[in-house]
């Protein structure tokens, strides 16, 4: 008995993620405004709760409605508000890391080299800020691009994890940049370079590009 119910959780787990993760993909094919969508959602929800509700033989408890009114509103709209945030996001999100792998590492001119290739998607298109019409590109062709990276850092320097960029002072005009091997103040237009840094990038190779669609 448990273990068909821990199977049936299970599945139910999973069908949700599987429907949660194609909201993006649905998105891009929908031409609506994302607070239409939200809303839409909403209702819909809302619907196939009560049908639900009706198919069980359960009646929505009034009392319980009225008295907790005022929370359903204030967290049902703030629900919606992210459901649209989020619908939003989808639709400037065109760029997706596939994966990350490491294919070598070796020491060279008295610097650890790190070599990691990059599977990435992106759709290339501009829209209309005003009227939200396609003004160049296409939405519906992705482009999957392969790339190599060479990260590199000084023979003999600790890298902290996280990887947070190095906070430093311009040494010219004193304003704060972040950088991790090298950068141009914006303010007095001074190259400043580290001697001690963790891993910075140092080269980019395209390796192959595919458009689909």
């Amino acid at each position: 008995m448990r273990s068909s119910a821990s199977g049936h959780a299970r599945l139910a787990f999973a069908g949700s993620m599987l429907v949660f993760g194609t909201i993006g993909l649905l998105r891009r094919f929908i031409d609506l405004p994302s607070a239409v969508i939200a809303c839409f959602r909403g209702l819909l929800g809302c619907v196939l709760l009560l049908l639900l509700q009706r198919l069980r033989g359960r009646k929505p408890d009034l009392a319980a409605l009225r008295r907790y009114l005022p929370a359903l509103l204030i967290s049902g709209g703030m629900i919606g508000f992210n459901w649209m945030l989020l619908f939003e996001a989808y639709r400037y999100t065109t760029i997706a890391v596939l994966s990350v792998d490491l294919r070598g590492w070796c020491q060279e001119g008295g610097n650890d080299v790190l070599v990691a290739r990059l599977k990435t998607r992106i759709v290339d298109y501009t829209l209309d800020d005003a009227t939200g019409s396609l003004v160049s590109g296409d939405r519906n062709k992705e482009k999957f691009m392969t790339y190599e990276w060479d990260l590199v850092r000084p023979t003999g320097t600790k890298t902290e994890a996280g990887g947070n960029m190095q906070a430093v002072s311009c040494p010219h005009c004193g304003a704060p940049l972040e950088i991790n091997a090298s950068a141009k103040c914006p303010y007095c237009g001074s190259v400043i370079t580290l001697e001690e840094h963790g891993f910075a990038l140092n080269a980019i190779r395209a390796i192959s590009q595919e458009t689909r669609g």
